[in-house]
């Protein structure tokens, strides 16, 4: 801690800790090969400049593990190894959450007990794993003018304890035949939410806006959702299954 560093900063390296340090410059940090091992940093480091993390390894790296990581800018937080948590940060520009893996187990946690705070844009971005919000009861904070893209192929997402300031449409076009989109306990979207893709569970959410979802799921299972979701505005389900 109390570390500060002026230019710009890239690491490659099998152990990386982040704790408490100051980086003014654009900085680039990969994890690279380790197994066995928990990496977690305790936080509270500042980041003045674009970020791109890339956690590489088969271990279990955790960001800002107590204390809050600002990102003044950009950042992209990418997993290609096995297990990366963000468990508290403040975005005060876009970030972009990646999951890279393609096996069917959980490997990305964004406050799976912190806070996590996005004043910019948020993109997720997940291929054929799961990519996990608010898991072990963390909070996900969209600010007022924050909005939420989760584009086609994005595989499965969980969004628990998601809770949106602002208003802004939500719009989830995950039409790829293995996406699928869990919206669970604690979740608010006060803007409208609009839904066209294979697969949705209403797990208990509030929409305060109207909303539209259309469920294409060809699949030979069913998806069966939990009680517990309140919708204050109009609300228009169908169910296109051919």
């Amino acid at each position: 801690s109390g570390c500060v560093w002026y230019g710009a900063v890239t690491v490659a390296a099998p152990a990386i800790f982040l704790d408490g340090s100051r980086f003014l410059s654009k900085i680039n940090l990969t994890y690279t090969t380790a197994s066995g091992y928990t990496l977690t940093s305790t936080g509270g480091n500042y980041f003045g400049d674009t970020v791109t993390v890339v956690q590489g390894n088969s271990a279990v790296v955790t960001m800002g593990g107590t204390a809050v990581d600002t990102f003044a800018t950009y950042a992209c937080l990418q997993n290609t190894g096995t297990t990366f948590a963000i468990n508290n940060a403040l975005f005060l520009g876009n970030v972009k959450f990646k999951n890279s893996l393609v096996s069917l187990s959980d490997h990305y946690y964004v406050a799976n007990t912190g806070t996590v705070t996005i004043k910019g844009n948020a993109t997720i971005e997940n291929a054929n794993s799961s990519i996990n919000f608010g898991n072990s009861g963390g909070t996900t904070v969209l600010d007022t003018n924050c909005r939420i893209t989760i584009p086609a192929g994005s595989g499965t997402v969980n969004l628990t304890n998601v809770v949106q300031h602002g208003s802004d449409t939500i719009s989830v076009p995950m039409s790829a035949g293995s996406d699928v989109l869990y919206l669970n306990t604690g979740n608010l979207f006060n803007g409208p939410f609009l839904f066209n893709g294979t697969r949705i569970l209403l797990n208990g959410t509030t929409f305060n806006g109207s909303v539209n979802i259309l469920r294409t799921y060809n699949g030979a299972s069913f998806d069966i959702c939990n009680d517990g979701n309140v919708f204050n505005g109009n609300t228009v389900i169908c169910d296109s299954v051919s």
